[in-house]
C-alpha cells in the first residue's frame, strides 16, 4: 500500500494561470502543465528532504516523540519518494511505496501474529501474537501542503519561460 499526495491546481489559482496561458498554443500549454507539475512535485521532494521533523542517523537512541527518525540515514523511507506524472496535465503526485509508510503517515495499530524466531543462542522461541500502536507522524501530507503554497508561482515562472522562449 503506497502513501501518495496529489498536487492539483487550486480553483482560485486556476483562473490566474489560465488567463496567462490564453495567448499560448495548446502544444505550449501541455508543455507548461508538464513542466510546472514536475517542478511542483520536485519542490515537495525538496521540502521532504529538509523537514526538521525528519531526523536521520539517530543511532541506537530511542525514537523521538513526534519525529520521524531512522538509525542509518536516508536509504529507507526518506530515500524512497518518487514522482508520478501519469495524470498530467492537471495533476502530479509524490508517493512512497514502502510498506511501513502508512503506519507513519496515518498512525496505525499493527497486529503481529504468533511466530517463531531464533534467539542469539541459536535456539528457536515461540512469540505470542501481539499488537503495537504507532503514533501518527505525517511526513508527506505536511510537505505537500507547504509545496502547494509555491504551486502558482512555479506555474507563472514556467509560463513566463515558455513565452520568452518563443
Amino acid at each position: 500500500m503506497a502513501v501518495e499526495v496529489s498536487l492539483k491546481v487550486k480553483k482560485s489559482e486556476l483562473k490566474r494561470i489560465d488567463d496567462l496561458m490564453k495567448a499560448l498554443s495548446p502544444k505550449q500549454n501541455a508543455r507548461i502543465w508538464k513542466h510546472g507539475l514536475t517542478r511542483a512535485a520536485a519542490k515537495v521532494e525538496d521540502i521532504l528532504g529538509t523537514d526538521p521533523k525528519i531526523i536521520l542517523r539517530r543511532g541506537t537512541k530511542p525514537p523521538i516523540k513526534g519525529a520521524l527518525t531512522n538509525r542509518h540515514g536516508g536509504t529507507g523511507l526518506i530515500g524512497s519518494f518518487d514522482i508520478d506524472l501519469s495524470k498530467i496535465p492537471r495533476q502530479s503526485s509524490v508517493f512512497t511505496d514502502r510498506v511501513y509508510a502508512p503506519v507513519h503517515e496515518k498512525g496505525l495499530t499493527v497486529t503481529r501474529r504468533a511466530h517463531s524466531r531464533r534467539g542469539k543462542s541459536g535456539k528457536n522461541h515461540t512469540v505470542k501474537s501481539h499488537t503495537a500502536k504507532f503514533p501518527k507522524r505525517p511526513f508527506l501530507a505536511p510537505a505537500a501542503k507547504k509545496g502547494r503554497a509555491f504551486f502558482a508561482d512555479i506555474m507563472v515562472a514556467v509560463i513566463t519561460e515558455e513565452r520568452d522562449r518563443v
